[in-house]
């Protein structure tokens, strides 16, 4: 049967357009399973999400406090704000994108929710583009993104409802490479994701990780962009500082979190990737020289530093290029497309029988 499909996918693929079949499919894949396996949960929270569009109250205080916050945050971009220095919203003291943007919508919040979808199918769709450019095989690429649909970092762009920003971030670091090669577009870009969560900051390091493995002569261009964005991302925070006092406080980044995490470790570590972290580990499975020695390091690194917050899954998740980092060795040293095949087959399926909304 798998044989079958596969000639059938060969033949689908080989006709012209075949990517944006693969980019329709993985949409569609990953909206239907979604709604599929939470049914009755995402029935609730699209029910609290309209509430607040027209106008109402939700029925629970988070969700109207977060959007409150930022309509806030819109009208007193520069204002310091008085709140838990523990929660959420203490955070997003120098996370600019969504209040920007509903300062531009006159603050309607489903014209921001719209941009997010927009912006988001756009960075997939050029994501895509990169998983093509590295497997050069195209129903490698078709089971990698059908499967890589239902993870959280892209299904936010049509399930974060929640004002935080995760989809514009990750959608932002995805164009920032995508257009590495036209410098200052894709620092605007890079900068664009710092100033929506400062955990791009990791993104853009792994971004760097990525394009050193797979384009070694455009490496130090790339580097400089992203020196250039965090620069002047690092800047602009100074300069707020210094002129208004904003700051990002520590409080919720605490050992005892850490300790709390790491006893439920392994289900936390999976939230993230599912089965795919079979990609993510690979290079680490096979570390063979300097480069997937820096990689492991990195990786281990980032995913211990994640425990220190409550939202683990939006942490790792901004690690995504890990991905395809692990594609990248992974159709390099299998030389068998079949077993290849196999090992996306299996981890598409895991993947889609256990859906992430936001938090663990």
């Amino acid at each position: 049967m798998f044989f079958r499909l596969s000639a059938y996918l060969d033949r689908q693929l080989n006709e012209s357009n075949w990517l944006f079949k693969i980019f329709l499919y993985s949409i569609l894949a990953s909206v239907f399973l979604t709604y599929l396996g939470n049914f009755w949960y995402i029935n609730q929270y699209f029910q609290e999400f309209l509430a607040i569009i027209k106008g109402g109250s939700a029925s629970h205080e988070t969700w109207q406090f977060h959007w409150d916050t930022q309509i806030w945050k819109s009208a007193h971009l520069f204002i310091p704000a008085n709140f838990d220095p523990k929660s959420h919203e203490a955070k997003i003291a120098f996370r600019f994108t969504i209040p920007l943007l509903l300062l531009l919508c006159n603050q309607k919040i489903w014209l921001v929710y719209l941009i997010q979808i927009a912006l988001g199918l756009y960075a997939y769709y050029m994501f895509l583009k990169l998983v093509s450019q590295i497997t050069q095989e195209r129903k490698i690429a078709f089971f990698f993104a059908m499967g890589v649909s239902t993870l959280y970092f892209i299904n936010s762009l049509h399930l974060e409802l929640l004002a935080l920003g995760d989809s514009f971030a990750y959608s932002f670091l995805i164009l920032g490479l995508y257009f590495s090669t036209k410098r200052y577009l894709s620092a605007v870009f890079l900068l664009a994701a710092l100033l929506t969560d400062e955990r791009s900051l990791i993104g853009c390091a792994m971004g760097i990780i990525l394009k050193y493995f797979i384009d070694e002569n455009q490496f130090w261009d790339y580097v400089k962009t992203s020196i250039t964005a965090i620069s002047i991302y690092l800047v602009i925070r100074f300069l707020i500082y210094k002129k208004y006092g904003l700051i990002t406080p520590a409080g919720g980044i605490e050992y005892a979190i850490f300790i709390e995490n790491l006893n439920h470790g392994l289900l936390i570590i999976y939230n993230a990737f599912k089965s795919y972290y079979i990609f993510y580990f690979f290079p680490i499975a096979i570390i063979v020289n300097k480069k997937t020695i820096l990689y492991t390091l990195f990786a281990i690194a980032f995913i211990l530093s994640s425990f220190l917050v409550w939202d683990v899954t939006r942490s790792i998740s901004f690690s995504f290029w890990g991905l395809l980092i692990g594609l990248h060795f992974m159709v390099q040293h299998i030389k068998n497309k079949s077993l290849i095949y196999g090992i996306l087959v299996a981890c598409m399926i895991s993947a889609m029988l256990n859906v992430t909304i936001i938090f663990p």
